[in-house]
């Protein structure tokens, strides 16, 4: 197992925070997908759309969203990962710790060592800009164990003499400002019974397609079945001592078999037992 599976929760988010300029507290905060686009993005700069990352996705179509323009990154730069959407966005533990090492491991194994400015690059997506408070960890160069971090330094508005985005939303010791929160404005009726409609719809696809798997693998499994009863026919001693007759006999019997009975082929064309099976 690669080592990146036995790093703790608490450096994992460490590492996530420095590299990005974060300040997230928890792995299942991880659940919307948001992070993980950025850290495909820190990876293959601008291979990423991230004006269509959603930094404050709560709704499921909202995380939906996110888990799509991941795929499709993984589709581009052809990762072969699937992403159990269904798992991650429950929020889960878990689910979500293990598939945050799995980004780790990918991370390390690909990085080219290129400077990142996660601050500027995260200032064109929705709620980017306060990203979960946005902690001042992130400086320029390597971190601790010649980890990589994003240049946290650099104002995402590149004025000169600014004091740098993250470290004015990151809170201050000895109580000090706190990031100031811009209200999200409601989304418009309208849109969002789109978006119900359409989550709607992908659910009742998904479930189309499930119950075509499951006709497809218990269809499988009946052919299967067959086959195997001939091989243990074949296999048998006593085999030797039946007549030819008497063995396709037997065979005719497995093969026309259905699940509760059989059918006798006695009569009947070819096509004729087809049906019946």
């Amino acid at each position: 197992m690669s080592s990146e599976y036995f790093l703790s929760r608490s450096e994992l988010i460490k590492w996530v925070n420095d590299l990005l300029a974060l300040n997230v507290q928890k792995v299942e905060e991880f659940h919307t997908g948001a992070v993980h686009c950025q850290l495909m993005d820190a990876v293959h700069p601008g291979r990423v759309p991230m004006g269509k990352v959603n930094f404050t996705a709560r709704q499921p179509y909202e995380i939906v969203s996110n888990y799509k323009v991941l795929q499709k990154s993984f589709d581009l730069l052809k990762v072969d990962k699937p992403v159990d959407v269904q798992k991650l966005m429950k929020g889960k533990y878990q689910d979500n710790l293990e598939f945050l090492q799995w980004m780790k491991g990918y991370f390390d194994k690909n990085f080219s060592g290129q400077e990142y400015d996660a601050v500027a690059r995260r200032a064109g997506s929705k709620g980017g800009a306060a990203a979960f408070g946005e902690g001042g960890g992130g400086g320029g160069g390597a971190a601790e164990g010649g980890r990589p971090q994003s240049r946290g330094a650099k104002s995402a508005t590149g004025g000169a003499g600014r004091v740098p985005l993250a470290s004015r939303n990151s809170p201050t010791k000895g109580g000090g400002r706190q990031p100031r929160r811009v209200p999200a404005k409601p989304a418009s009726s309208a849109a969002l019974a789109a978006a119900e409609a359409k989550v709607k719809q992908m659910t009742e696809e998904n479930l189309e397609m499930k119950l075509a798997v499951d006709g497809l693998e218990r269809e499988r499994d009946f052919y299967f079945g067959k086959l195997r009863d001939i091989e243990i026919l074949c296999q048998d001693p006593k085999v030797t001592e039946q007549s030819c007759s008497e063995l396709v006999g037997t065979i005719q019997k497995i093969l026309y078999a259905t699940e509760e009975d059989f059918v006798s082929p006695e009569g009947e064309g070819g096509d004729g037992a087809g049906e019946e099976i």
